[in-house]
Formats: C-alpha cells, sequence, structure tokens
C-alpha cells in the first residue's frame, strides 16, 4: 500500500516548484566566432506564451559620439530559418535614429513590423520582453514600449535558440547580468 504521506509531499513540493518558477542566466551564452559583438544560446528553458520574460541589462553612451552603425539586436529563433521574434534597438542603424523594431521572419518572408520611438534611454538600462498570450510585452526601463507586438504562440514550438548582437560601441547588452525567466503570474 502506497505511502499517503509521501504523496501528499510529493503533490505540494510540485506545486511549489512551479509557483517559484525557474531562471536561467544569460552569462553562459556563446560568442559568434566571425562577431565578437555576437552571441548565441541554446537555453535548457524553453519559451513558454504566459510564463517567460527576458530580462536584459544594457549600457548605453549618453555622450551621443556614435559609429555610424549604432544598436542592438535580440531574436527568438526558430528552426528553419525562422524568426520568432525579433527587436531591434536602432539608435543610428539600417537609416534610422532612436527606433524601436519589432517584427518577425517565417518562410523566407519578415512580416508586420512595428515601429516605436525610443525615448528614455539613460545609461544603464533594464528591458523586458514579456510572452504574454496576446502580445511581446516590452518595457525600457518600465515604461511600456507601444504598439506592442502580437503573439503567435503556435510558431514558439519551432524554438531552438536565442540571439544577440550589438552594433557599434553605444548600445551593449550586458549579458552577465541578464536572464531569462519562467514564472506563473509574472507578466
Amino acid at each position: 500500500m502506497p505511502n499517503k504521506y509521501i504523496s501528499y509531499c510529493t503533490i505540494i513540493w510540485l506545486v511549489i516548484c512551479n509557483l517559484e518558477g525557474s531562471k536561467e542566466s544569460l552569462e553562459g551564452c556563446a560568442q559568434d566566432p566571425t562577431s565578437q559583438s555576437a552571441f548565441s544560446c541554446k537555453t535548457t528553458l524553453r519559451p513558454e506564451v504566459g510564463f517567460t520574460s527576458f530580462y536584459f541589462k544594457a549600457n548605453f553612451r549618453t555622450d551621443f559620439q556614435y559609429d555610424s552603425t549604432c544598436g542592438a539586436t535580440f531574436n527568438i529563433l526558430g528552426n528553419l530559418d525562422t524568426y520568432i521574434y525579433h527587436l531591434d534597438f536602432r539608435i543610428n542603424m539600417k537609416g534610422t535614429r532612436d527606433e524601436i523594431v519589432q517584427d518577425t521572419k517565417q518562410n523566407g518572408y519578415w512580416k508586420r513590423a512595428k515601429f516605436s520611438e525610443i525615448t528614455n534611454l539613460t545609461e544603464f538600462n533594464d528591458i523586458v520582453v514579456g510572452l504574454t498570450p496576446e502580445f511581446y510585452k516590452v518595457t525600457l526601463n518600465g515604461a511600456l514600449v507601444t504598439p506592442m507586438f502580437y503573439m503567435e504562440s503556435d510558431v514558439l514550438e519551432k524554438y531552438t535558440e536565442l540571439s544577440f548582437e550589438h552594433m557599434g560601441s553605444c548600445f551593449t547588452l550586458n549579458l552577465a547580468e541578464s536572464y531569462m525567466e519562467n514564472k506563473p503570474g509574472k507578466l
């Protein structure tokens, strides 16, 4: 006959673990051998709609001495050349200045870009990308970036890895202080 006490303890332990969530540092991301400013991560956690948030620390040069190409990008990548989610911070990049671009690439085509003006960069920045059931919810230093980009939750099943890149020296991601977290009720 099974021990009821052990069964109840196991159930309580599982509930407590799920409430606490799980967290994975992005410090271990591997540097791309072809570029000193590009990194990729094959995380043990998988992004989950309604649970996952990505937390980034980013440093910004406030002296306005920008390189001719200056910005950063974050990607949630899938198999078969799929960009599940693409986020650009275009400080001075691709012909635009001070702009956030969110889009996706599926079946070889970029589609549905959302553009937002960057208004609140400081020397040290907190960027959060939350995967809500309806949108990718981006906040920059606590301010919600609008318009929000629509979530296609079924595409997350193709997830393979994360990638990051900063162009120029004006805006760099501090991966040692960045992480992803799966936690219910956090978004």
